[in-house]
């Protein structure tokens, strides 16, 4: 057997600085791969303990209850083999925080769902637009900064190819382009400099906005 959980947001029960008590929904799926090595149909039976929190939502048959645990019937044809999966869900209240990049997460889950309140529908589409430019902002920085570390050794490496060249009889041709090259990627550098400074402060004032918004 292999079982994989999630979490689901279904709904919003408040929201008040910050925090948001929301009714959450944990699920679980458990897949059973059974094969038959008959020649004729058969029927099999799965075994699922199931825990009195969870409610099952779906399964292969109805269950015969034995010793505690459920049975559920899988029919085969002749050397079938088949994977049948039980899903359960288990509801429960939560409260998250909106600084939480999970909660985040489950945000933007339950925004693009059918059932989410309009109001708070675009309330949240803000606040996570505003988390969207700081994420942004963020892989902006990272991007120059690797731009950046590139140029600058870039720049090491011309500036003692240009050394050599100096001791060289016949290298002024070869020097004077290394020179150019030079030049270029020094004001590589700076505006590269410059566009870090203007995404750090973009950076700032989004992460004041994202910090207010949540806060009323």
């Amino acid at each position: 057997a292999h079982a994989t959980d999630a979490r689901q947001l279904r709904r919003i029960i408040a929201a008040e600085r910050g925090i948001v008590r929301a009714e959450m929904q944990d699920q679980r799926t458990t897949s059973f791969t059974v094969q038959s090595r008959l020649t004729t149909p058969t029927t099999v039976y799965v075994v699922h303990r199931q825990s009195e929190e969870w409610e099952v939502t779906d399964a292969p048959s109805e269950p015969e209850r034995i010793a505690g645990a459920n049975l559920y019937a899988v029919h085969l044809k002749a050397g079938e083999r088949r994977t049948v999966a039980i899903r359960e869900t288990r509801p429960l209240e939560r409260e998250l925080s909106l600084a939480s990049p999970e909660t985040t997460d489950l945000l933007a889950t339950y925004v693009a769902t059918p059932d989410a309140d309009p109001a708070l529908k675009a309330s949240l589409d803000g606040l996570l637009g505003l988390h969207r430019q700081l994420v942004d902002q963020a892989q902006l920085i990272e991007s120059l900064r690797e731009r950046l570390g590139e140029y600058r050794a870039r720049q090491d490496e011309l500036s003692a190819e240009i050394v050599a060249l100096a001791k060289a009889r016949t290298g002024d041709v070869l020097a004077r382009h290394l020179q150019q090259r030079l030049r270029e990627i020094s004001d590589r550098v700076q505006l590269t400099t410059i566009a870090i400074v203007d995404a750090q402060e973009k950076s700032l004032v989004a992460r004041v906005s994202y910090a207010d918004a949540i806060a009323e």
